[in-house]
């Protein structure tokens, strides 16, 4: 299951821990840092991330990320897609959703998903 944070601040690795304390215990965990070649306040360490990756029971990792360099490693972009190429494949990626089926699942799913969809299409001034 993804887990999407706003950015690599320690807000979001707070976020996350706070996440994984209360949700099954993973197997594995997978992530990927973005770096954008600065170093911020407020940014999260490799150590912190490194910290949890470890809560994975079996195996945690970095996808694209160099160590040693991050976050000032713009090819991680590259090695991201490369990396993800190199896990062993568990479900087959589904076939995309039709713009119906995605307002009937979103329907279905009530307040789960705060989707609001903003219709811009053909105005003409």
């Amino acid at each position: 299951m993804p887990f999407w944070t706003v950015f690599n601040d320690r807000m979001s690795a707070e976020r996350l821990n706070n996440y994984l304390d209360t949700a099954k215990p993973y197997d594995e965990i997978y992530m990927t840092l973005f770096s954008n070649g600065l170093k911020a306040l407020g940014q999260a360490s490799i150590e912190e991330w490194q910290s949890i990756l470890s809560r994975a029971r079996t195996r945690g990792q970095f996808i694209g990320v160099n160590q040693q360099t991050y976050p000032g490693d713009l090819a991680s972009y590259t090695r991201h897609y490369t990396d993800l190429k190199k896990l062993e494949e568990r479900y087959p990626i589904p076939e995309s959703l039709t713009i119906q089926q995605l307002d009937k699942f979103l329907s279905q799913a009530g307040a789960r998903y705060p989707v609001q969809w903003i219709d811009r299409c053909c105005q003409v001034n």
